[in-house]
């Protein structure tokens, strides 16, 4: 209800602010508005 998954299928141990825009993206907006992301984001590195 109050959370989502946003999933990046790649190598690695981080996603956020690793410059893939479809998870910073949404998550930046979250961070600055409170409004939780759609569920479910799938990206690829």
């Amino acid at each position: 209800e109050n959370s989502v998954l946003l999933t990046l299928v790649g190598e690695g141990h981080l996603a956020y602010d690793e410059r893939v825009a479809c998870i910073n993206d949404p998550v930046d907006h979250y961070f600055l508005t409170g409004e939780v992301p759609r569920d479910d984001l799938r990206c690829e590195r």
